[in-house]
């Protein structure tokens, strides 16, 4: 019997744990590159954002500072000199250098002062009793602007004077004007200074105005005012002007950054310019009058801006802020100037901070994404070279598996590069050469069933029904005395390989090769219900085979082997016979006896092929059989009925149908004693084309001499059958199935 082999050789160490998911070595190589890859980048993400921050902080707070202390440099260099040349001229009004009765003196006295001092835009002289004296840089000369609130109020006196201080022209303007209500003399008003003797007078202290818009340029600036000492008959303040675009230029001109505002804003947070971007194309047009900082066209700016007044303006403030989707890095720093307090804020974008940065990380990104690349198209690559043999290899192991042991013609070469992998495929290849040696003398079917069902051979068998064929090969004795041994030997190999191919192609099993003669069976090991007709239909191939071979070798001069066929359908013993350390899957019992007896009856009856009736109605239809006639089989004390299949229905001619209703008309005739009409009913049919007919029209003759006697049946020679006579003189015409 087939045993089955334990759990341990059903699931071995090929068969993976339940649970456990298989992966290709593409995948693994992929995963493993990526896993490291992955790794080295993260680390190196980690550690550059973590330096990059350190040292983004480092330039931000370094270059605010800078910018902050090159601001407060810049504002005390720009008004501290506006602010002495306002001393200068309140000293020059209290000493009687400048007469403010006299315009031509003021000029003279002032214009080289203001000509030094780019700065200050025009000065400015005011009474408590509304006289007021504007001088302001016209072209290569000065313009004033005299004005007596009081004695002539609604006009103001203009003149043009050279740069010598000479007049030029004078004109009157209907303007309602009154120095007295101007924010420069009412700040000036507010200090008045103390001390100081008759040859040494106090300076007097300094005050600057808000930012306001002047009323002759209409420019954005802020005045420098002082008051005269009291010892004068009216109260006068001198203030000098300056215009803040000259600071707004240079704030815009020293940005922290390309894209980083620097602000200077007085101490209500108003800014002393126009705050823009600084790129010409891209920022928001300036704008006219005062603003505050948190009302400035930049909306980053603005929001920026809010955050510091939300942390109430700390001085020194340096911070990183989130305003309108960005970062910005923002700093502010208090100026104190003559008691009022200025403020530069500096903002910077994040992105020019860490432009560079962002370079490196691009780098970093773009070396990555490379790595990964490159290590993609590797483990590919590799994956290519390790699963490609691999891939060979399983695919020769499932052809093994089925043993299939052909060598496809495309297939590439069974070697690698890597030398474990190129033992295996030596291992397999003398494995398969092993199973392939194995296979010649084990039905391959066989081994198919047994490897299919997972079972191990032992010794043992099991009762089935299967049809078994004999076969042997007339007159072999004589060909085999006639021919050299190896000439024979290559002439049975063609004849072996030509009926085993159709026997196992038609679903047989070749068992054996006993000398000449060949010993089959269908049904086994596979089970296959219609066992009968495949048998019937694969040895009508055999000899369909055969004839075309006999012409072939005769053509050739070679001897034709001229071939017999028995076939019994019946109960049989099959499975593992002989020892333990060798046996033999194969058919025993009566059955086979009779397929070995019906091929030996061949040569008397002149057929090529003889089955009993089991086989004709196991057959089924389709196929058309000749009765031959009721034989005694040695062994066997009753007759058995036996037939010959003539073909497949649809492809027997007319001739050979017309052949088997004669041949059975005729042992009608035999079979009731009528030996004359049997013969006359062969008599067209006797000669080399149909043995049958000759080899029964021979027996009738004998019966006719009385070299016969008793009841009639086929072949002589053997024990008398004990059946009835009767029994055997049935009727019976052409069989067709």
């Amino acid at each position: 019997m087939l045993a089955p082999v334990s759990t341990s050789a059903a699931h071995g160490a090929g068969t993976p744990r339940q649970g456990v998911r298989l992966v290709s070595i593409r995948t693994s190589l992929l995963a493993g590159f990526g896993a490291v890859l992955l790794v080295i980048g993260l680390g190196l993400a980690y550690n550059n954002l973590r330096v990059g921050d350190r040292i983004q902080r480092w330039i931000a707070t370094s270059l605010l500072e800078k910018t902050a202390d090159l601001t407060e440099a810049k504002v005390e260099s720009f008004l501290q000199p506006t602010e002495h040349l306002c001393s200068v001229l309140a000293l020059m009004a209290e000493s009687r250098l400048i007469d403010d009765a006299q315009p031509a003196s003021v000029v003279r006295m002032a214009a080289p002062l203001l000509t030094n001092l780019g700065a200050v835009s025009s000065i400015n002289l005011g009474g408590s009793d509304g006289w007021g004296l504007l001088v302001i840089a016209d072209g290569s000369g000065w313009r004033t602007r005299e004005v007596q609130a009081e004695a002539r109020p609604g006009q103001v006196e203009w003149a043009q004077w050279s740069a010598a201080g000479e007049m030029l022209t004078n004109w009157t303007e209907a303007l309602p004007y009154d120095p007295r209500e101007r924010p420069w003399y009412q700040a000036g008003l507010k200090y008045r200074p103390t001390g100081g003797t008759n040859t040494a007078p106090a300076l007097p202290q300094v005050v600057w105005t808000g930012p306001y818009v002047f009323q002759t340029t209409q420019g954005l600036g802020m005045t420098a005012s002082v008051a005269v000492s009291a010892r004068r008959a009216q109260r006068l303040v001198v203030a000098c002007d300056v215009l803040l675009e000259r600071l707004d230029q240079f704030a815009r001109a020293h940005p922290p950054t390309p894209g980083g505002w620097t602000i200077i804003v007085d101490d209500e947070t108003r800014v002393l310019g126009s705050p823009r971007r600084n790129a010409p194309d891209s920022g928001a047009p300036p704008r006219r009058g005062v603003q505050k900082v948190t009302e400035a066209p930049v909306p980053e700016l603005a929001a920026v801006a809010q955050a510091w007044l939300a942390a109430e303006r700390p001085t020194d403030f340096i911070r990183a802020i989130r305003a309108e989707g960005e970062d910005y890095w923002f700093s502010a720093r208090a100026i104190q100037v003559s008691g009022t307090r200025l403020w530069a804020l500096m903002i910077v974008p994040e992105a020019d901070l860490i432009g560079e940065l962002s370079r490196e990380r691009q780098i970093l990104v773009g070396v990555l994404a490379g790595a990964l690349l490159l290590a993609l198209v590797l483990s590919l690559v590799l994956a290519g070279s390790y699963s490609a043999p691999l891939r060979d290899l399983v695919g020769r192991s499932e052809r093994i598996e089925r043993l299939d042991l052909t060598v496809p013609r495309r297939q590439r070469p069974a070697t690698s590069r890597i030398r474990e992998v190129n033992r295996l495929f030596r291992a397999q290849a003398r494995m398969r050469s092993a199973l392939e040696s194995f296979s010649r003398y084990v039905p391959v079917e066989v081994i198919r069933e047994l490897l299919d069902r997972g079972e191990a051979a032992r010794i043992g068998a099991r009762p089935a029904e299967l049809t078994v064929m004999f076969s042997d090969i007339r007159g072999f004795t004589t060909i085999s005395e006639t021919m050299p041994p190896d000439a024979l030997a290559e002439l049975l190999s063609e004849y072996f390989d030509a009926l085993q191919h159709l026997i196992e192609t038609g679903r047989g099993t070749t068992d054996k090769f006993i000398g000449d003669a060949i010993l089959a069976f269908w049904g086994a090991p596979k089970p296959d219900p219609e066992h009968a007709r495949h048998a019937v239909e694969s040895v009508l191939a055999c000899t369909h085979q055969l004839a075309g071979l006999n012409r072939a070798w005769e053509t050739a001069g070679k001897p034709r082997l001229d071939t017999c066929f028995g076939l019994a359908t019946g109960p049989v013993v099959v499975g593992n016979v002989g020892a333990h350390s060798r046996m033999n899957y194969t058919v025993l019992g009566n059955t086979v006896n009779v397929a070995s007896r019906l091929e030996h009856l061949c040569r008397e009856l002149g057929c090529q092929i003889l089955a009993t009736e089991t086989v004709k109605a196991a057959g089924g239809e389709g196929l058309v059989w000749r009765r031959v006639g009721p034989v005694a089989v040695r062994g066997k004390r009753e007759l058995l009925e036996v037939f010959e299949p003539l073909g497949i229905r649809e492809d027997i001619d007319d001739l050979t149908l017309e052949f088997g209703r004669a041949y059975e008309t005729a042992l009608q005739h035999f079979l009731r004693g009528d030996f004359t009409l049997a013969v006359a009913g062969l008599q067209p049919w006797r000669g080399p084309v149909h043995p049958a007919a000759e080899a029964l029209a021979a027996r009738c003759e004998r019966y006719q001499r009385g070299t016969l006697t008793g009841p009639p049946f086929l072949v002589a020679g053997q024990p008398q059958p004990t059946r009835d006579s009767a029994h055997l003189r049935k009727a019976g015409g052409a069989d067709e199935s």
